[in-house]
């Protein structure tokens, strides 16, 4: 079951990435939030998904929420 849930979040996060390539920013948002939610338990995951997250808000020119997404922490 660990291996499948891992190969899931994989796909998730490719997703995520790809939907960024696409342009559609918001969908992005979206999934990277479900994803922080999700990977609560792995500091490294939530990281890598406000990454993304941060990536989609500077792309939109929300300048608001890039400067939250990144409060208290380097990314």
């Amino acid at each position: 079951m660990f291996e499948f849930e891992k190969e899931a979040e994989g796909e998730f996060r490719k997703k995520a990435s790809n939907e960024l390539s696409k342009g559609k920013y918001k969908k992005v948002i979206q999934l990277c939030l479900d994803g922080e939610q999700a990977d609560t338990e792995y500091r490294g995951l939530v990281h890598k998904w406000r990454e993304y997250r941060y990536q989609a808000y500077e792309l939109l020119g929300d300048t608001e929420q890039q400067k939250s997404t990144s409060a208290g922490q380097r990314l």
